[in-house]
């Protein structure tokens, strides 16, 4: 249960940081260092994906709740700086 869990959240937290394009290791090596933190959203995800019919809406809702954990806590701009370096491209001089 623990693990489903765990992978349950690092499915919608993957969509958001895959979004700015961070680098698939340094994704994985961040959902470790936090599993306890990843591990309580998939429990309370799990827990509502049992309710009928709010699996439906469940989707949309946890991703949105990921991006504002990252957004809360400032994950976004400890993990993505060379990733957005990388794929913003310079801008043109004149």
């Amino acid at each position: 249960l623990f693990f489903v869990s765990w992978l349950l959240a690092y499915q919608f937290v993957d969509i958001v940081v895959d979004v700015i394009k961070v680098p698939p290791f340094r994704r994985l090596r961040y959902s470790i260092g936090n599993s306890l933190t990843l591990l309580w959203f998939g429990l309370v995800l799990a827990g509502l994906w049992a309710v009928p019919f709010l699996g439906f809406l469940l989707p949309p809702i946890a991703v949105v709740a990921a991006a504002n954990y990252f957004n809360k806590v400032g994950l976004l701009e400890r993990i993505r700086p060379a990733a957005i370096e990388a794929a913003v491209p310079p801008e043109p001089t004149l």
